[in-house]
């Protein structure tokens, strides 16, 4: 398998010109064009403040390839985003799907502390995230000193010394919004990088709760599969009332307490809670991507009375739909002029 070695204590960008570097190529803006004999796709780098940075990478490979981490005096924290399917998906993926991205697409959390490689296969096209968090940073805003040694101890105790999760309805959007959002300009660039440290900014979170509590609650796959399946399950169809509990809890194989209670603690909010701000998601990416009507978003997500579709609105975001989408327009005006020629 091709490959190319980089050291993980860096940041993004000096990841991406060692990568650029095994290839023969050079960075422009930040950003790496794949060679063709690897595929078809790019590489970008972020610098997010101090001690922070991520790589967001699109290709479709034509080979086996393989970046390939060596053991570092400086590990860091990783946190990876991946969507992976067949390169001939990539076309008839649609812009925007009723679930952004799809149930397979999941996070790891890793310390990169060890030699280790990252494959790619040919005909995969591979659309990634890492965000890449120094040690000293995650202790600082986690508040422990000994954050480490807590967190490596567990990582150690799962498979591939790796936390995984599936995302969130909202989390898959964030991601998807940064892969559409992937031309070179100022506005795409701001957008990218604000879904990014969303995405961070969730993920903290979701550690502080976890950590505060008796530990990190893990699921076997089995567990996880099922849930992932009633998650699923419960946000196919926003158009129609939500499934009942019993429905999803048979499905899933549990009895409804312990769906409920699982459901809460793998996902963040009760099982119905959940659907409604999943709904308010799709029918807000549903305004500034497909470009329809208030009322045309109002009834694709279950609404037949606007009254009650701009009140449920209002209630998730602050905000009534029309001034919301406004302001999206407003802003996207006013950014999207701006180029890195300018």
């Amino acid at each position: 398998m091709n490959g190319v070695k980089v050291q993980m204590q860096a940041d993004g960008i000096d990841i991406l010109k060692q990568l650029a570097a095994g290839l023969g190529k050079q960075l422009e803006n930040d950003r790496l064009a794949m060679p063709e004999f690897v595929g078809e796709g790019f590489c970008k780098a972020y610098t997010l403040g101090k001690g922070i940075s991520a790589i967001i990478a699109q290709c479709c490979y034509k080979i086996d390839f393989a970046l390939e981490a060596s053991d570092s005096e400086s590990p860091v924290f990783i946190l990876q985003y991946d969507h992976i399917v067949k390169c001939k998906d990539q076309q008839s993926e649609p812009e925007t799907s009723r679930v952004p991205f799809t149930e397979e697409t999941s996070f790891a959390f890793a310390i990169s502390n060890h030699t280790h490689q990252q494959p790619r296969y040919k005909g995969k096209l591979v659309k990634s995230l890492r965000i890449i968090i120094r040690q000293e940073w995650l202790e600082e805003i986690i508040g422990n000193e000994n954050l480490k040694d807590i967190l490596v101890g567990i990582l150690d105790t799962l498979p591939g010394n790796h936390l995984r999760s599936p995302l969130n309805a909202e989390e898959r959007l964030w991601l998807r919004e940064v892969f559409i959002h992937n031309n070179e300009t100022a506005w795409d660039d701001f957008y990218s990088v604000i879904r990014i440290k969303l995405l961070l900014e969730k993920f903290i979170f979701r550690l502080k709760k976890q950590l505060s509590q008796k530990g990190i609650r893990t699921f076997s796959d089995h567990e996880t599969e099922q849930l992932k399946k009633a998650e699923k399950e419960l946000v196919k169809n926003f158009a129609e009332p939500a499934p009942t509990i019993s429905f999803l809890s048979k499905n899933a194989g549990m009895s409804p307490s312990k769906f409920k209670t699982d459901f809460r603690q793998m996902f963040g909010l009760p099982v119905y809670r959940y659907f409604q701000k999943s709904r308010m998601i799709y029918a807000r990416s549903l305004m500034v991507n497909k470009k329809l009507s208030i009322k045309e978003v109002g009834a694709m997500s279950g609404y037949s009375n606007m009254s009650h579709f701009s009140a449920a609105f209002k209630k998730e975001f602050g905000i009534l739909p029309k001034e919301y989408l406004e302001n999206f327009n407003e802003q996207k005006q006013g950014l999207s002029v701006i180029s890195y020629n300018n």
